[in-house]
């Protein structure tokens, strides 16, 4: 933890290994490490280490909000990043963190509908967050216009995920500058 607070990202890396390999399973050191790979931009370096942890301890909230993250935001997988989130909530439904992510996926999904209930759900949990505010907006902001422009508000019904995956990438380009307003 040192050598992490220090910035020596390699020291640090090479103590995590050392404690994961002298107990497994441990906790903090997987976590640290998980994240250490994050802080330097090795997300996906990150994952199998979560994997682990979350094998050891499903119950760690962090280590599922670290794996969500990640998986939609490095791998564009909104499946297994809703599936960490709804974990989550189902140990501790009032987790903001976990609530908010979840609405993300949505808006990711293109389900605006599910997205804007999700997040006034939040809102009702932490009425003061302002960030959840800001991103209800945007998302009625979003259903406003496409409803004006005549455009459905929601995936259709039984839509194929590589139609899904056909449309996500269209529009990447475009969700590149509104993502960075999620944050």
């Amino acid at each position: 933890m040192l050598a992490m607070d220090a910035d020596e990202n390699a020291a640090a890396e090479r103590w995590m290994r050392k404690a994961i390999g002298l107990q497994a399973g441990f906790r903090s050191a997987l976590f640290n490490l998980a994240l250490l790979f994050s802080q330097s931009r090795r997300e996906l370096d990150a994952l199998p280490v979560l994997d682990e942890l979350l094998l050891h301890h499903p119950e760690h909230v962090k280590g599922l909000i670290l794996k969500g993250d990640i998986l939609m935001n490095h791998r564009k997988d909104t499946g297994g990043a809703k599936t960490c989130f709804e974990r989550i909530l189902q140990m501790d439904p009032t987790n903001v963190q976990g609530k908010h992510n979840l609405c993300v996926v949505y808006f990711e999904e293109r389900d605006l509908p599910r997205a804007e209930r999700c997040l006034e759900e939040t809102l009702a949990l932490a009425p003061g967050e302002e960030y959840v505010r800001r991103h209800l907006a945007i998302v009625r902001g979003k259903m406003a216009a496409m409803s004006a422009a005549g455009q459905p508000l929601a995936p259709a019904e039984g839509a194929s995920a590589s139609a899904r995956r056909r449309r996500a990438e269209r529009g990447r380009e475009g969700r590149e500058g509104r993502r960075r307003g999620w944050r």
